[in-house]
């Protein structure tokens, strides 16, 4: 059995050409002959030859344009394979995703989850023929869109135990470095995703907690302004005051009696 679907348009950042899938019940040979595109063949089961060299389940061979093949299946025990036909133009950075760099032979990792995408593509082939296009399918066969949904929950994950933490030591001072290096990850990605989230960074989202919380202490304790400082995790009292001052435009006392007068 042989599927393929098709798409002559070539696009940089999509180089895939042409997919397929080829079963045990092909026992043809190819070649000796010449293709004008790459074609990278995944070994999903069995063995078989390319050029002379033994591939087995989860081996491939990318072959250059205009490069001489003859490949066949080991005849007691024939293989499966996917292929793929590659634009020249963004291939390497597409395979990349796949740890191949190079023509020739080489192995993929987890091949198995690759042979499932494939087998739940055959099982509803009509559907897939009917109502996805050639991006979409090599998407779905080569986990794509699950690699950028398991990448998006990786981010929630990460934020969230940063508040959680920030929200737990706010009081003793916490910084953004401290985060950071307590989720073992680096200061940049962790301004990334929360300038992502909350359009501002750790260190802003930090201040922002400490001004919002003082202002709740100010409206409805009577705490003095040493104890509140001490509470949103600044020891100085003149530093809390002017911090206080830089976000808000009052000191913690002109704060207070504006507060007052509404």
């Amino acid at each position: 059995m042989v599927i393929g679907v098709k798409n002559l348009v070539e696009l940089k950042e999509f180089p895939v050409l042409e997919i397929g899938y080829t079963e045990r019940d092909d026992n043809r040979k190819w070649g000796p002959g010449i293709r004008d595109k790459s074609i990278l063949h995944i070994i999903t089961s069995g063995e078989g030859y390319f050029n002379g060299l033994p591939l087995k389940k989860g081996d491939y061979y990318l072959s250059a344009p205009h490069e001489k093949l003859t490949y066949y299946p080991n005849q007691e025990n024939p293989w499966d394979y996917i292929w793929m036909i590659f634009s020249t133009d963004g291939m390497f950075e597409f395979l990349s995703k796949f740890g191949i760099e190079k023509f020739g032979i080489g192995h993929v990792q987890d091949v198995d989850k690759l042979t499932q995408n494939v087998n739940t593509l055959i099982g509803d082939i009509d559907n897939f023929y009917k109502n996805y296009e050639l991006t979409q399918i090599v998407k779905f066969v080569f986990g794509l869109d699950e690699q950028k949904n398991k990448k998006k929950r990786g981010k929630i994950e990460y934020l969230n135990r940063a508040l959680e933490y920030v929200n737990a030591n706010l009081d003793k001072g916490v910084t953004a470095l401290e985060v950071a290096n307590n989720l073992n990850l680096c200061t940049r990605y962790l301004y990334k995703i929360f300038k992502e989230k909350f359009n501002v960074s750790l260190k802003e989202y930090i201040d922002n907690l400490r001004i919002e919380k003082a202002k709740i202490f100010l409206q409805k304790s009577t705490f003095p302004c040493t104890e509140i400082a001490k509470r949103v995790g600044i020891e100085d009292v003149f530093a809390f005051s002017r911090f206080f001052k830089n976000k808000t435009g009052y000191s913690p006392t002109q704060y207070k009696k504006q507060i007052k007068k509404v």
